[in-house]
C-alpha cells in the first residue's frame, strides 16, 4: 500500500504478522506513528521484504524485527522519525541484501557488526546524525555497489562527523556504482582507494576535509564515471591546464585549482569551477573544438581570474543555458558577441 491513511491501525503489526505466508510488505507513506516496539516477537515466517518508508515512528529500531535473520532481504526504513542509535543486532539479519535507513533521527556510531552482512548490496544510512568514527567492517563487504552515508551530525550545521579510518593502501573487496560520502572526514589525504573502483557512476565526496594536490592518476580514472563527481567544498589543488573533463556532471566549486582552464568532452552537461584560481585566456575555454556537438547546459567559472576578451564562439555551445562568469577578468560585452 501506498499513502494509505493507516494511521488509526495502532496494531498494524500484529494484524499483518498473522498472515505467516507474507512475503512482501510496503506500507508507505501511511502515516503509521509506531512499530509496536515493545513487542519482542512476530510471526513473519515467510517476510522477505519489508518497505516502510515515510511514517512517523518517533521511537528506536524495534527488537522484533531482529527475528528476521532467515528470511529478510530487504529491509526499507528511510524518511521517518527513528531515533536512538542503530542496533549492533542489525548484524544478525545476515540474508539482508538492501539495507536504507535514511532521513531518520539516528545517532551514534555506525555498528561494526554490519560488517556481517555479506550479501548486502545496498547501504543508506545519510541524513541522519551519526558520529564517531566509520568502522572497517562495512568496507569489508564484497556485493557492495551503493554506498550513502554523507550528510549526518547536523547539530552544528557541518552535516557529519564521521572520520575515515581507512589505510592510505587498501583495496577494498567491493566495487562500488554509487558513492554518496558528502561531509564525511575523509582527508587530509585524498581517498587513494577510490582508484581500484571502476564502476562507478556517481561519485560525491564534497566536503570532506581533503587537502594538498589531487593525486596524478585523479583526472584519467575519474574520466570514466559518466555520472556525477562532486569534489566541491574541500582544498584540493592542482594545474588542470592538461586535463580533459568527460562526466555529465561535474563540480569543483570551491577549491584551489590553478592555471588555464581544462578541456571538455561534448558529453559534459553541467560544469561549476567556481571559486577556484583558474587563469588564462578565457577564449581559450570558450573556443576549443569538441569533436562531437557540446551537450553542456550549465557553466559556472565565477570568482576566478580567467582574463581576456569574450570570444564569439557561442555557436559552439548550443544547448547552454545557464551562464556565470562573475567575477573574473572579462571584457567586452555579450551584445558584441
Amino acid at each position: 500500500m501506498y499513502q494509505v491513511d493507516l494511521h488509526m491501525e495502532v496494531h498494524w503489526v500484529e494484524l499483518t504478522s498473522r498472515l505467516s505466508s507474507l512475503s512482501k510488505l510496503a506500507l508507505d507513506d501511511c502515516k503509521l506513528d509506531n512499530m509496536s516496539p515493545s513487542l519482542k516477537y512476530v510471526n513473519f515466517t515467510s517476510l522477505t521484504s519489508l518497505y516502510i518508508y515515510g511514517n512517523h515512528f518517533i521511537h528506536e529500531i524495534p527488537n522484533w524485527l531482529f527475528n528476521l535473520n532467515t528470511s529478510l532481504l530487504h529491509l526499507h526504513l528511510g524518511g521517518n522519525q527513528l531515533t536512538g542509535q542503530i542496533p549492533e543486532c542489525l548484524g544478525k539479519l545476515k540474508c539482508l541484501e538492501s539495507l536504507i535507513l535514511e532521513d531518520n533521527f539516528f545517532d551514534g556510531p555506525i555498528p561494526s557488526s554490519l560488517g556481517n552482512l555479506s550479501s548486502l548490496s545496498l547501504l543508506a544510512l545519510s541524513g541522519n546524525r551519526l558520529n564517531g568514527t566509520l568502522p572497517s567492517s562495512p568496507w569489508l563487504l564484497p556485493n557492495l555497489v551503493l554506498l550513502y552515508i554523507g550528510n549526518n551530525s547536523l547539530v552544528d550545521m557541518s552535516s557529519t562527523s564521521l572520520t575515515f579510518e581507512g589505510k592510505l593502501i587498501w583495496v577494498p573487496s567491493f566495487q562500488l556504482e554509487y558513492v554518496d560520502m558528502s561531509s564525511c572526514h575523509l582527508g587530509p589525504n585524498f581517498p587513494t582507494w577510490l582508484e581500484t573502483q571502476t564502476s562507478l557512476f556517481h561519485l560525491d565526496i564534497s566536503n570532506s576535509g581533503i587537502i594538498g594536490i589531487a593525486p596524478t592518476w585523479l583526472w584519467k580514472w575519474a574520466s570514466r564515471i559518466n555520472g556525477w563527481i562532486d569534489l566541491s567544498n574541500n582544498q584540493i589543488s592542482g594545474n588542470l591546464s592538461g586535463v580533459w573533463l568527460n562526466n555529465n556532471m561535474i563540480d569543483l566549486n570551491s577549491n584551489f585549482f590553478t592555471g588555464p582552464l581544462p578541456k571538455l568532452s561534448s558529453n559534459v552537461i553541467v560544469l561549476n569551477m567556481a571559486n577556484n584560481s583558474f587563469s588564462g585566456p578565457i577564449s581559450q575555454f570558450l573556443c576549443q573544438n569538441l569533436n562531437e556537438t557540446s551537450q553542456l547546459e550549465v557553466l559556472d567559472l565565477s570568482n576566478n581570474d580567467s582574463s581576456g576578451e569574450l570570444p564569439r564562439c557561442w555557436k559552439s555551445w548550443p544547448s547552454l543555458s545557464h551562464l556565470n562568469l562573475g567575477n573574473n577578468n572579462l571584457s567586452a560585452s555579450l551584445e558584441d558577441n
